[in-house]
């Protein structure tokens, strides 16, 4: 089985697009506009500054999560070697080494299950955008794949 290659790719779980996400800032951001400007009207005029940082919040939010759209893991087995690589906001992260020395860990670490891989004293974080019960599978899945193309 070892020279069937393992090929991965995780991406995060989004459910609105770019453009998704705009209009619904803009609609948000247009309603918390039109309240604001109605209270102002109405001689409470305090309260368009508390608007503009509810706007500023929901810009900085949208931002925060556009800034992982380009997240992903991939990790591939092949003829007694594996290859990792991730993105994770913007940072690049890439190991590579020989099968034989690599070891599929896991930890609870508050109350989360946490799937790593560990070779040379380094350690990498894989499945991190699976949910729980599924990084559990993963466990017991690379453990048999890494014994496959040892």
């Amino acid at each position: 089985m070892a020279d069937v290659p393992y090929q991965r790719r995780w991406f995060p779980n989004r459910s609105l697009n770019p453009a998704g996400r705009s209009i619904w800032l803009g609609m948000l951001g247009g309603i918390a506009l039109i309240v604001a400007g109605a209270f102002a009207l109405a001689g409470v005029w305090w309260v368009l500054p508390f608007a503009g940082l509810e706007i500023v919040g929901l810009v900085w939010a949208f931002k925060r999560i556009a800034d992982g759209d380009s997240d992903f893991e991939a990790l591939e087995f092949r003829s007694g070697a594996w290859t990792y690589r991730a993105r994770r906001l913007g940072r690049d992260v890439a190991a590579s080494g020989a099968t034989c020395w690599l070891k599929v860990e896991q930890q609870r670490i508050d109350g989360r299950l946490v799937v790593g891989l560990r070779y040379a004293g380094r350690r990498y974080e894989v499945g991190t955008f699976l949910p729980e019960d599924q990084r559990e599978g993963l466990v017991r899945e690379l453990a048999g794949v890494i014994r496959d193309h040892r």
